[in-house]
Parts: structure tokens; C-alpha cells; sequence
């Protein structure tokens, strides 16, 4: 279950971008926003059957994309895409600390 504004701090955007980042979803029904089962003042969000295809869609397309790099190029950006993975663990962890993302 993911709140509004669970997805605004996981995101590192305000609730109110949250708010009209998932209207748009909406709109697009990619998503769907629910009660929350025990908590009447809270609205959850989901994918939509359309959300999950476009997530499918997407991987689709990423593994194709890793398909067309030459081998002889794949080591270097595999060490660049574990260089991002780690970049992107320290700042998810900073935000969710509430400290100041690295630069």
C-alpha cells in the first residue's frame, strides 16, 4: 500500500507534487487511488491493469535496449550503472533520514 504521501517522501517532492503527479495517472488510468483499509482519512494509490502493462512494456524495452550494447562495452557500463545504483542508495537513504542528499 502507498499513500500519497509516502510516494511524495520516497520521491523527494512535495505531497501537493505527489497530489498532481498521480491526478495525472489518473487522467491517463495508469493509476488508481483507493481508501485506506483501517485509516478512513487516507487514500492509497495503485497501478491500474493499464499501469502494469506499461511497467511491462517498459522492461520490455529495457532489456532490449541492454540487448543492442556491444559485449566489448558492457563491462564499463556495468561498473557506471553500479556506480549510479550506489549514488542512488545513498541519497534514497539521506532522504529518508531526512538529511541532506549528497551533491
Amino acid at each position: 500500500m502507498t499513500g500519497q504521501s509516502d510516494l511524495a517522501g520516497d520521491l523527494g517532492i512535495t505531497t501537493s507534487a505527489a497530489t498532481a503527479s498521480v491526478d495525472r495517472l489518473e487522467a491517463t488510468e495508469i493509476a488508481s487511488r483507493y481508501p485506506h483499509p483501517s485509516d478512513r482519512r487516507r487514500t492509497l494509490v495503485r497501478l491500474t491493469s493499464k499501469g502494469h502493462g506499461s511497467v511491462d512494456q517498459s522492461h520490455i524495452w529495457l532489456a532490449g535496449a541492454f540487448q543492442r550494447i556491444p559485449a566489448g562495452d558492457v563491462p564499463q557500463i556495468a561498473d557506471v550503472l553500479v556506480m549510479i545504483a550506489e549514488d542512488l542508495r545513498a541519497v534514497s537513504s539521506a532522504i529518508t533520514a531526512g538529511t541532506e542528499p549528497l551533491g
